[in-house]
C-alpha cells in the first residue's frame, strides 16, 4: 500500500509531456472538429486532476472539506465540458 496523502508527480503535472495523443484518437478527432470544445475539455481535465489531487486524505474523513467540494465541482465541470463537446461534434 502506498501513501495516498500525496499523489504521484504524474498527476500533479498535466500537460508536461506525460501523456501522448495518438493521431487516430478521439482527442485528435475532436480537436479537428471543434478546437474550442477540445480546449475546454482538456482544461477541465487538467483542473479536475488538480482539484482531486488537492483533496485531503483519507477521503472518507474529509467528505465535507472545502477541497473536496472544489474537486466535486471540477468533476462536474468536466462532465459538462464532455457533454457539450459531444453535442458540438455531433452536429
Amino acid at each position: 500500500t502506498g501513501n495516498l496523502s500525496k499523489p504521484p508527480a504524474l498527476i500533479l503535472r498535466p500537460n508536461k509531456g506525460f501523456y501522448r495523443v495518438n493521431a487516430n484518437s478521439l482527442a485528435t478527432y475532436m480537436k479537428k472538429q471543434n478546437a474550442d470544445a477540445d480546449t475546454k475539455v482538456r482544461t477541465a481535465i487538467d483542473n479536475a486532476i488538480k482539484e482531486v489531487s488537492s483533496m485531503p486524505a483519507p477521503f472518507r474523513n474529509h467528505l465535507t472539506a472545502a477541497e473536496t467540494q472544489k474537486a466535486v465541482e471540477a468533476c462536474n465541470e468536466l462532465m459538462n465540458a464532455l457533454d457539450n463537446a459531444i453535442t458540438e461534434i455531433s452536429k
